[in-house]
């Protein structure tokens, strides 16, 4: 069992709580066929932890004043029922290592208690707010106080209902290691999507240490400017296995194609480095850079602009760039975005080292001007068949899955797995000095 989830996981009927000890009770459906497998290089013993920092100034965010516990509250001292959330609870990065935000929706007033302690030994703190009637139902909530690299254990609880989770703390700036799962494309078919966030929940009963960060390419919904779709597709109660996982670990999420004019994306993703669909901020030795290609994004458009000034101004290492649409890929659904080729001699001058996309719906492996290009809309769209004999392409698969990676100093150890936990391709890939 992961420590992290809890095994009363909050649906919003009896019957939810039956589905998914089903799901979770059932082996994964074969995985699907694949071309050959490229010779991999073996991957050295992985190491215990990750890292995590934020690089920008923290924009003032609404926070709430702790107050002294006595001691940590695992459940209350009374047996109210499971939390029924509408969506969420959801972890997102926040502005400084000391935070963590978590969103949810809730549906009627009331009055929240949050209680969170270290597992180290630190004293809990605690949190206490109402929640009035309001349009939108959406309540932000930050952690604070937080120490660098720690597991937290944490009880959301209201009079008569409770919710507990986990997560890991921003790693301290210094650190050189990094873990974190990357994943898109996630639409449409909410089964496969929950195949994929239970292959990452096994990783993470293997190895505590990978519960870190989850990276999404964009494509949550297949209506991005409708409700009910990001209800159904992203935050339902048919996907108990993914709710688990964005409660236990915070999502960095880009805009895709299918999220509509963004309104809603940026509702339920309010990250607070970041007033717009792009933004920057560093997690212990990589700088991640995340890319909105529905705005202009070419040399002179403010994106750029800021896009340059950002690349140059990174102190981290790994400059890793996350967008939606790959400039190289394997065909069969879209073909290669010319914009996005177009940005590769900023990446070159920058530094970049990896561009995460999606898109195309499979697993694509390429290497450009000595940039690591990775297609891995694997999260649950319909399928498409990937061409290996595309340019600059070294590997394809065609199946669900998600990406694991691990940064050691100048060295990136990445693996695609299946939904059946099986590596379809693994890799080792060194910085650009």
């Amino acid at each position: 069992m992961i420590r992290f989830f809890n095994a009363n996981i909050p649906l919003s009927r009896p019957a939810g709580v039956i589905l998914a000890l089903t799901l979770l009770l059932s082996a994964c459906a074969p995985a699907a066929a694949s071309l050959p497998v490229s010779t991999a290089s073996s991957i050295p013993s992985p190491t215990p932890e990750p890292a995590f920092a934020a690089s920008h100034t923290p924009s003032p965010v609404p926070t709430y004043t702790p107050t002294p516990a006595p001691a940590f509250i695992a459940t209350p001292s009374a047996s109210p029922l499971p939390l029924n959330f509408i969506k969420g609870p959801l972890l997102l990065p926040a502005a400084a290592p000391d935070r963590m935000r978590m969103v949810w929706e809730w549906e009627d007033p009331a009055a929240f208690t949050i209680t969170w302690r270290s597992r180290s030994g630190e004293p809990a703190q605690t949190s206490s707010f109402n929640v009035l009637e309001q349009p939108d139902r959406l309540v932000t909530f930050d952690f604070h106080g937080l120490q660098p690299g720690k597991v937290y254990d944490y009880t959301i609880q209201t009079r008569t209902a409770w919710f507990t989770g986990s997560f890991r703390s921003a790693p301290p700036p210094e650190a050189d290691t990094l873990r974190f799962f990357a994943y898109g494309d996630s639409r449409s078919q909410m089964a496969e999507h929950d195949r994929v966030a239970a292959g990452m929940l096994a990783q993470i009963d293997k190895d505590p240490a990978w519960q870190s960060l989850l990276l999404h390419n964009g494509d949550f919904a297949q209506y991005g400017d409708m409700a009910e779709s990001w209800q159904t597709e992203f935050f339902g109660d048919q996907l108990p296995r993914l709710r688990r996982l964005l409660a236990g670990m915070p999502i960095l999420p880009a805009i895709g194609n299918h999220d509509g004019n963004g309104s809603l994306f940026l509702r339920y993703f309010p990250l607070p480095w970041q007033n717009s669909r792009y933004g920057s901020f560093d997690y212990g030795p990589a700088h991640f850079v995340v890319l909105d290609q529905y705005v202009p994004c070419q040399p002179g458009s403010s994106q750029y602009r800021w896009l340059e000034e950002d690349l140059s101004a990174a102190k981290r290492p790994w400059k890793i760039i996350m967008l939606h649409e790959p400039g190289w890929s394997a065909g069969g659904g879209h073909g290669n975005n010319r914009a996005a080729q177009e940005l590769d001699d900023l990446f070159q001058r920058q530094g970049v080292a990896v561009v995460l996309a999606g898109h195309n719906h499979y697993y694509a492996r390429a290497e450009v001007n000595g940039i690591l290009h990775l297609t891995l809309g694997t999260g649950g769209a319909p399928l498409y068949t990937p061409r290996p004999s595309m340019p600059h392409v070294q590997f394809v698969y065609k199946g669900y899955g998600f990406g694991m990676f691990e940064i050691r100093g100048d060295r990136l150890y990445g693996e695609f797995l299946t939904v059946d936990g099986q590596a379809a391709d693994r890799f080792e890939f060194q910085r650009p000095q």
